[in-house]
């Protein structure tokens, strides 16, 4: 838990072809970096909340690509409230048929990339791993669906800059490309990554042997993904990570347990995808397989959970015994509470 509590607080910008340090050197005054000039300060990507991003990300283009997604009967990506799990893609190597076979766990990169392959229609390749593309999304980590349904990325205009106007939309299309899904590579992007990736030297520096441009794409596929890149750094990081995975999509089994068990079909009717409520409180387990849950909910009411068992055991387990006079500290203690990143008490716990 100790590692865990600070990788969401100081992920910092990296790029994957050189060997990394904790932060990034930005151009100073003349422009050039590699000076005497350079500006010595952390280009941090994360929120500064105990807010779960270590699993939810902090950037909401970043989590969409981390939820778990069902096909509806139009072949748009629906989301399910849970994480994305693990699994064998079987021979095929495609995701979601009927060769796969689901570990359970956090997903691997490979398999992050077969769902935006084949689900949401945007093809992911190894390039993105260190800047995750733009995508049209509310501030909670849901896409808004272009006319088909499907996630829209946001690609460079004319002009070759992102954010400027003439930035176009480009919904994901899993036919697109040979059924690669549609190219990315004018995306405008995030500076978030999706892994730190050279973290075990699966990513060549140029300068190393092999040639140039060689790297390990079998290990960086077995690289775990969550909100913060550094999920693989060490053994006892990376299974903090794992069970706070695996707590959220519990709590999603849960909450819908918790509301059948009410019978109440107006309660039931709150947590349903709009205008798909039955008639009859459901009783058979055809009935209940046959309801179409509104995912947005469940995601949020897990990340609620998982959230308050997180800043528990950041604040009244670890702070606490760090720093006795917790209560003292002005920060309130809720959702959105901060711990300053220059608090001693926080640094050390990384």
């Amino acid at each position: 838990m100790v590692t865990f509590s600070r990788s969401g607080l100081d992920f910092i910008l990296h790029q994957i072809t050189i060997s990394e340090t904790r932060a990034t050197l930005l151009p100073g005054p003349d422009g050039i970096l590699g000076t005497a000039y350079d500006v010595h300060e952390n280009a941090n990507t994360t929120t500064p909340f105990v807010d779960q991003n270590p699993t939810y990300s902090s950037h909401p283009s970043h989590q969409v690509f981390l939820r778990a997604y069902q096909l509806d009967p139009a072949g748009a990506p629906v989301a399910t409230g849970k994480l994305i799990e693990n699994r064998d893609l079987g021979p095929d190597g495609h995701f979601g048929t009927a060769a796969d076979h689901v570990i359970g766990g956090m997903a691997t990169w490979k398999v992050v990339k077969a769902q935006a392959r084949d689900v949401l229609g945007i093809q992911l390749t190894d390039a993105d791993v260190g800047n995750v593309p733009l995508l049209v999304t509310d501030a909670y980590g849901n896409f808004l669906p272009g006319a088909h349904g499907r996630p829209q990325v946001v690609m460079k205009g004319l002009d070759g800059i992102g954010g400027t106007q003439d930035d176009i939309l480009v919904e994901g299309d899993p036919t697109a490309n040979g059924r690669l899904g549609i190219s990315i590579v004018d995306a405008v992007r995030t500076g978030h990554q999706f892994l730190k990736a050279d973290a075990d030297n699966v990513v060549k520096s140029p300068a190393s042997s092999p040639a140039p441009s060689f790297y390990g794409n079998d290990l960086l596929d077995a690289h775990y993904v969550a909100g913060d890149g550094r999920v693989n750094e060490n053994i006892g990081l990376t299974a903090v990570h794992c069970f706070f995975h695996s707590e959220h999509n519990r709590l999603v089994d849960f909450t819908k347990q918790v509301i059948l068990d009410t019978h109440d079909l107006t309660f039931l009717s709150e947590w349903l995808a709009p205008g798909t409520a039955p008639a009859e409180f459901p009783r058979t387990t055809a009935e209940i397989n046959g309801l179409q849950w509104n995912g947005e909910r469940l995601f949020q009411a897990a990340r609620f959970g998982t959230e308050m068992q997180y800043q528990h055991l950041e604040f009244e387990e670890f702070v606490s015994t760090v720093q006795p006079h917790l209560d003292e500290l002005p920060t309130p203690y809720f959702s959105g509470a901060a711990l300053s990143p220059s608090e001693p008490r926080d640094l050390v716990s990384h």
